[in-house]
């Protein structure tokens, strides 16, 4: 009977075995003999724990002792240790009890199901990279510049830790230097990272790899202990590699480099798909890699251009305090006062221009300005020409109004000739001298209105009056200034007494 039992078990292809509580194997057919390249002889007696990797074996023993007279059957998936390596292996288990409810023997039949695991594993991880792909499409078009290198970095790891690859790096082809450089890498934990004599790598040592990249192929190395003698093994087995995939890097027909996988632990040999995403993976890396260059290289064209602007600032504002400077020191050599007054008048244009320009230059916006940022400052400027500054008081609302610069030097000058008037000519015998400057949007235009306190008008300076427009160069700039914007002056002289002067210019959209 039990020749008959062996003798049908034999002509099974699945694995069938018994064993006891223990584990000690007490019966084997012919096919679980075959699977282990062992006989009868040499597996009967021994425990059948001592198949299975160690450090799956609580779980198969848990597995054993979940099994219950109520439900004394159960499948389970586990690895093996074969002579060709690991397998995957599908079990169920059945156990007999005695009258007591005490287990006396276990019988299983088994399944190697190494080539299913591995397609669903393959399955699994393609569908995990072409997820990863696609959120990394949609990461790339918008990352920051400055974010560029962590961002590849991180798709490094990501792709690395899906496809259980030990290694993923760029290099880059540098043709005029004859380097190709190691820009971005990620090792698996344990793993050494590339030295940084291999960082920069002389292309001649590698002729046959470049010349493949440069044809647009990719490089598989499934063994590389199997490699002809050269350079190219010396430096893999240096860092224990056994398998090495490298994708070129192609933009157009020119080869920028290459993304290259590796593997230490274990042979690194995807399927054609992966292949494929893996090639997919290399030319976002390209493109990322491409703008991220472009930037550089504008980024160094703006470094450079600030260096010119620095330089053209520092000499156009060396040139505005001399000419101010020769305007004063000339001043002081005149006796006539109309003369000096003049004099005065031309240094305040020019500082009042000066202030611009140091405000535009520091401005982010170059040829464009909010006007709160210039006015109140060039009114401090202009008082600090007069010796009776301290006994004026100067009142200023400017709002925030955003002009180019050609429309904010003329408003400069216009203010410019109003305060130096009032200060030259509206305070003789005026105690608390005041002068007061609004500047508001109103709509799509810009109200500017100015006053003093002071003695007032002439006639001939009042808008409307018989002398008309007033024959002083100041109020000659001031209308000319206000005709050029496209605005309307308003000039008043109280009966209270003091002066007003409003502006009202169209704001381009």
């Amino acid at each position: 009977m039990v020749a008959e039992l062996q003798e049908c078990a034999d002509s099974l292809p699945a694995l069938i075995c018994e064993y006891r509580p223990d584990g000690t194997l007490v019966f084997v057919n012919r096919a679980y003999c075959e699977f282990f390249e062992r006989s009868a002889d040499e597996l009967l007696g021994t425990p059948f724990l001592d198949l299975i990797p160690e450090e799956e074996r609580e779980a198969a023993r848990r597995h054993i002792e979940s099994l219950t007279p109520e439900s004394p059957t159960a499948h389970y998936v586990h690895k093996v240790e074969s002579p060709t390596g690991t397998r995957w292996q599908e079990w169920r288990d059945s156990a007999v009890f005695d009258d007591e409810g005490n287990p006396v023997l276990y019988r299983a039949i088994g399944n190697d199901i190494t080539e299913l695991r591995e397609a669903q594993e393959r399955s699994t991880r393609q569908s995990r990279i072409q997820d990863m792909l696609l959120e990394m499409a949609s990461r790339y078009i918008n990352v920051p510049y400055d974010e560029v290198r962590r961002t590849i970095e991180d798709a490094l790891r990501k792709i690395g830790e899906m496809t259980h690859a030990d290694g993923v790096y760029i290099y880059e082809y540098n043709f005029e230097s004859r380097l190709m450089r190691n820009t971005h890498e990620w090792v698996s934990p344990g793993t050494r990272t590339i030295r940084p004599e291999d960082r920069d790598v002389p292309m001649d040592l590698f002729p046959t790899w470049i010349a493949e990249h440069k044809a647009g192929k990719t490089i598989v190395i499934d063994r590389v202990e199997e490699m002809p003698e050269g350079p190219e093994k010396e430096l893999f087995q240096s860092y224990g590699v056994r398998s090495v995939l490298a994708f070129p890097m192609m933009s157009k027909e020119e080869c920028l480099g290459f993304v290259g996988f590796d593997s230490v632990r274990e042979d690194f040999v995807p399927s054609s798909e992966e292949r494929f995403l893996f090639a997919l993976f290399t030319e976002m890396q390209t493109s990322i890699l491409l703008r991220s260059h472009a930037e550089d290289t504008i980024q160094e064209l703006l470094r450079e251009k600030e260096m010119l602007l620095t330089e053209t600032h520092h000499r156009v504002k060396n040139n505005f305090t001399t000419i101010v400077s020769l305007l004063s020191l000339q001043q002081q050599t005149l006796v006539n006062e109309t003369a000096r007054s003049a004099l005065q008048d031309a240094a305040s244009r020019v500082r009042s221009m000066m202030v611009l320009y140091e405000k535009l230059y520091q401005s982010p916006l170059q040829n464009h300005m909010d006007i709160a940022r210039y006015l109140p400052s060039l009114m401090e400027e202009i008082l600090d020409l007069y010796a009776d500054v301290e006994r004026v008081e100067a009142r200023v609302a400017v709002d925030e109004i955003v002009l180019e610069g050609k429309a904010l030097a003329s408003i400069g000058i216009l203010v410019n000739e109003l305060i130096c008037n009032s200060m030259k000519h509206a305070f003789d015998g005026v105690s608390g001298a005041t002068i007061a400057l609004t500047v508001k949007r109103d709509g799509d235009s810009l109200d500017l209105k100015y006053s003093d306190n002071g003695v007032g008008l002439p006639d001939d300076m009042v808008a409307g009056s018989t002398a008309g427009q007033g024959a002083g160069l100041g109020m000659t700039l001031v209308r000319g200034i206000a005709q050029d914007l496209g605005g309307t002056l308003r000039v008043e002289s109280p009966a209270r007494g003091g002066a007003l002067f409003g502006l009202t210019i169209p704001l381009r959209q």
